[in-house]
């Protein structure tokens, strides 16, 4: 049986917030989602775990897209804009041509990339 993600994330997160060992509590959630054939999924499973776990610390979670990767001094400056308890997830995205696309907590959207801005103009003038 396949579960969502979601769910994943969230049972791992409440697992590791009992006191037993968590090397064997992974281990056992490791096993359980390769039993449901859901391995395929983990990349989608551990983003949401860490988002879990940052949320409940008081952090946010802010994913930055780009058309093409960013060099580590500019993601020094755009670590700087946010608090220590925040994470950070990158994405190269090629459609948005330039520019960046800044999302908080999957509710705040800071769109500049030229997709956005043609978007924009071609709908004012049709």
């Amino acid at each position: 049986m396949r579960y969502s993600p979601e769910l994943y994330a969230r049972s791992l997160y409440e697992s590791l917030g009992d006191l037993l060992d968590p090397k064997l509590i992974i281990k056992n959630f490791w096993l359980t989602v390769k039993k449901n054939g859901d391995e395929s999924r983990i990349d989608n499973i551990v983003r949401l775990f860490e988002s879990l776990v940052v949320k409940n610390s008081g952090g946010k979670v802010i994913q930055i897209e780009t058309a093409r990767p960013i060099s580590v001094s500019m993601e020094g400056k755009i670590k700087k804009l946010f608090g220590n308890k925040d994470i950070i997830q990158k994405k190269v995205n090629s459609k948005l041509v330039a520019g960046i696309r800044i999302e908080i907590d999957n509710e705040k959207e800071l769109d500049f990339s030229l997709a956005a801005k043609f978007r924009k103009m071609f709908s004012k003038t049709v």
